[in-house]
């Protein structure tokens, strides 16, 4: 009987499988696929290794900061392009983020960069918000419904689809506030109104950028987190299929089609029991890459980055 047997090599799986043997367990780490590091790998296109998937942390917690610093990437860890993001309207519109919003939820609708985006007709319905009592909308189930009736479609399509859009690859009527945005709704029956919501919680946030990044990327805490897995002796098993996780013992499917009980002081999972859990609905997500070798557009970055909404569908570009 081994101590621990950890279901799930994504990031949580593999952090968990490293402080426990780090502690003195006999480990064993389960993977269904090939790969270790869930949706945090790469890929390389035209000689350059990019994040596939999440390139950021956020800063609202410091428990990534810290995770990097302990895996000796704590030199390596920077802010984003101070420049700041932009986006791309359905009409081809280019224009800075605006400063102060929460996942494209503007705190001041008649600014001029949130006017610049959504014209004065957008903006002065958003404006509506403030007069609106605090429970309308407060009990919506998604953040696309909320933002819609407290400040109407037009912030909803040109700024938090492409931006809230963008950082969890779906659509904002699929996204569930207390989730994407933790205490929002609380923070609209408080203030009365979704704008002072959202500048409520940004008072509240840590000073900084609200996301960094790793030089090379996110994806080198996974490589030095698959390296410790050897260093600390976790027993890892790739195309490893749990089928029954239970408190003392996990019965899991090799690629060959061997069933295996494995029986442990404690079973852990950072994934969803497969006997008690459907499985999740997910959005279709395509990554496209195109590496541009032109020595000319250096004189003139754009910043870190830009969401889009030309269809219903948010996407992410890079400059």
């Amino acid at each position: 009987m081994t101590d621990v047997v950890v279901v799930g090599g994504g990031i949580a799986g593999l952090v968990t499988a490293r402080d426990l043997a780090k502690g003195g367990a006999d480990v064993v780490l389960v993977e269904s696929s090939g790969v270790l590091g869930g949706m945090i790998r790469r890929h390389t296109v035209g000689g350059l290794d990019l994040d596939m998937a999440a390139d950021s942390f956020a800063t609202r917690t410091d428990a990534v900061g810290r995770l990097a610093i302990e895996l000796g990437l704590g030199n390596d860890v920077v802010a984003p392009d101070p420049r700041g993001a932009w986006l791309m309207t359905r009409d081809g519109r280019t224009s800075s983020i605006p400063a102060t919003g929460l996942l494209g939820i503007p705190s001041t609708p008649m600014a001029a960069d949130v006017l610049a985006v959504v014209g004065q007709k957008g903006a002065l319905r958003a404006q509506m918000d403030s007069l609106l009592p605090g429970p309308v909308g407060a009990g919506a189930e998604s953040l696309g419904e909320l933002v819609r009736r407290r400040m109407g479609e037009r912030v909803l399509d040109d700024l938090v689809v492409p931006i809230a859009g963008g950082v969890h690859s779906t659509h904002p009527d699929q996204l569930d506030p207390e989730r994407v945005a933790p205490g929002l709704r609380a923070a609209l029956l408080r203030e009365g109104s979704l704008a002072r919501a959202v500048l409520a919680l940004r008072a509240r946030a840590a000073a900084g950028t609200p996301v960094q990044g790793i030089r090379g990327g996110i994806v080198r805490l996974v490589d030095e987190l698959v390296a410790d897995m050897e260093t600390y002796r976790v027993d890892v098993r790739l195309h490893t299929r749990a089928t029954r996780i239970e408190a003392h013992a996990v019965e899991v499917v090799s690629a060959d089609g061997k069933v295996e009980r494995l029986p442990a002081q404690h079973a852990l999972s950072s994934v969803p029991d497969p006997e008690r859990t459907a499985a999740p609905d997910r959005t279709g997500i395509e990554l496209v890459t195109l590496v541009v070798d032109q020595p000319e557009l250096d004189a003139a970055p754009a910043g870190p980055g830009c969401s889009c909404t030309r269809t219903r569908r948010p996407c992410r570009r890079r400059p």
